[in-house]
């Protein structure tokens, strides 16, 4: 059922280091693809929905020293590794001002669903 294809590495070197054979690529995204609004049928709703298709990732060669593993199979390079310990707010105070939003935002829709 997976489609993943083995990749030869022999004789590519980590574009990090340029030391360490690659091993792993980068598996940030940087773009997303579909645009799944005007699609004419079904077929074409899986065909731009399967895996791979939906998005581009960095893809920069790295070897396992320099690649930061985030999640099972998902590797970053230190670039993109760097952006996602910055996904999050910077402080508490900001962090509680975005749930209050929130809180308020879900409340306002309830009263006007009512």
């Amino acid at each position: 059922m997976n489609n993943i294809e083995e990749v030869d590495f022999k004789f590519g070197l980590c574009a990090v280091c340029n030391k360490k054979v690659t091993v792993k690529f980068c598996d940030y995204i940087i773009e997303y693809d579909n645009n799944p609004i005007f699609l004419r049928d079904y077929k074409g709703f899986r065909d731009i929905n399967k895996r791979g298709a939906q998005y581009k990732t960095c893809d920069l060669p790295m070897c396992d020293g320099c690649a930061k593993e985030v999640a099972i199979d998902h590797d970053f390079c230190p670039h993109h590794y760097s952006l996602y310990l910055k996904r999050h707010l910077p402080d508490k105070k900001q962090r509680a001002r975005s749930l209050r939003t929130r809180g308020l935002l879900m409340n306002y829709g309830e009263e006007v669903t009512e």
